[in-house]
C-alpha cells in the first residue's frame, strides 16, 4: 500500500522486498523475481534468491549458481559462480564470487577485476581490492 492506503502491489505475493530502482523483488513458491509499480511482471520469478538492484544489475542465485542481471532480465554475469558476496571496502560495484574452489572479483559488468586466484576471500583478496580502491580516488 502507498501512503494514502491505496493498494499499490496484489496481495498474491509471499514476500516483497528491495523496492528499488522502480523494482518490487516478490516471493512466490518460493522462487524469486521483480515487478514494477503497477505490479507488472518485469523479471519472472524463477530465482532462488535475490539482492535489491544496485546500478540496474541484480545478483541473483538460480538452481545453486550465482549470477547477475539487468533491470530487463539480461544475464550479466553467467550463472557458473558457486558463492557470492559483496565486497568489503565500500566498493558495492564490485562481487566478490567463487567458483570452482577459488575465488575473485568482478564488476557489475562481468568483468574480471582480481583473477580467480584467491584460495579464500581473505586478507590477501582485501589487500588488492584496497590498492584497487586507492587507484581509483
Amino acid at each position: 500500500m502507498d501512503e494514502s492506503g491505496k493498494t499499490i502491489l496484489p496481495f498474491k505475493y509471499d514476500r516483497i522486498k528491495y523496492v528499488r530502482e522502480g523494482l518490487a523483488g516478490v516471493k512466490l513458491n518460493d522462487k524469486w523475481g521483480f515487478v514494477d509499480k503497477t505490479g507488472g511482471i518485469v523479471i519472472p520469478i524463477i530465482y532462488d534468491t535475490i539482492s535489491s538492484f544496485f546500478n540496474n544489475v541484480s545478483v541473483v542465485e538460480l538452481n545453486y549458481s550465482w549470477g547477475a542481471i539487468n533491470r530487463v532480465g539480461k544475464i550479466i554475469i553467467p550463472f557458473e559462480y558457486d558463492e557470492f558476496y559483496y565486497t568489503p571496502l565500500g566498493l558495492r560495484e564490485m562481487v566478490v564470487l567463487k567458483k570452482d574452489t577459488k575465488w575473485g572479483v568482478m564488476d557489475r559488468k562481468g568483468r574480471v577485476i582480481l583473477p580467480f586466484k584467491y584460495e579464500q576471500p581473505n586478507e590477501e583478496l582485501k589487500k588488492d581490492l584496497n590498492l584497487i580502491k586507492k587507484r581509483k580516488k
